[in-house]
């Protein structure tokens, strides 16, 4: 199989792949083609009994490592990972995720300040509480509770300024 064969079958499928957009074909077809030139020089190429599937093959690889990049680049940037020694050894160790003892009490506080301040609303307002910690909308709590949707939006601005104001003054 000649070069010009071989690009035409890679373009082609990229083009495929790409929807249509002979831009993202190109790039692709670029990728795919340094890919082949790096491996050739690297001295990692196997032998290709059928050069026509591989092309498909190599094609679709970097489609996808194309689309995972896109994909991390919408998360929020490109995230590389590197090994965990080579952070260590860098002195970047990730802060740990296990609370240290004061954190560990004052967080128990802040529990039990908060059951007992949630036990002391007033019936109603509670309900509403509850169910929302359960993960309920205000329109399953309105049909659970027999009220309507507002009143439950009502009642749990209510419970979280009570809460706020009882926690924030034993604090202080």
């Amino acid at each position: 199989m000649d070069l010009d064969t071989a690009v035409e079958i890679i373009y082609r499928r990229a083009l495929r792949l790409s929807e249509g957009k002979a831009q993202l074909a190109q790039d692709l077809t670029q990728d795919v083609l340094a890919k082949i030139v790096h491996d050739l020089r690297s001295g990692t190429l196997a032998p290709v009994v059928e050069p026509r599937p591989w092309l498909r093959a190599l094609v679709n690889n970097q489609f996808i490592q194309h689309y995972r990049a896109e994909r991390r680049l919408k998360r929020g940037g490109a995230q590389w990972t590197e090994s965990l020694d080579r952070h260590r050894e860098q002195g970047l160790d990730p802060p740990s995720t296990v609370p240290g003892p004061e954190e560990t009490v004052a967080d128990r506080d802040l529990r039990a300040r908060l059951r007992t301040a949630v036990a002391a609303l007033p019936s109603p307002i509670r309900e509403v509480v509850e169910l929302v910690l359960d993960g309920h909308t205000h329109r399953e709590i309105a049909e659970i509770l027999g009220i309507p949707e507002n009143t439950s939006k009502t009642r749990l601005r209510t419970a979280v300024r009570h809460l706020r104001d009882t926690l924030c003054s034993a604090s202080e």
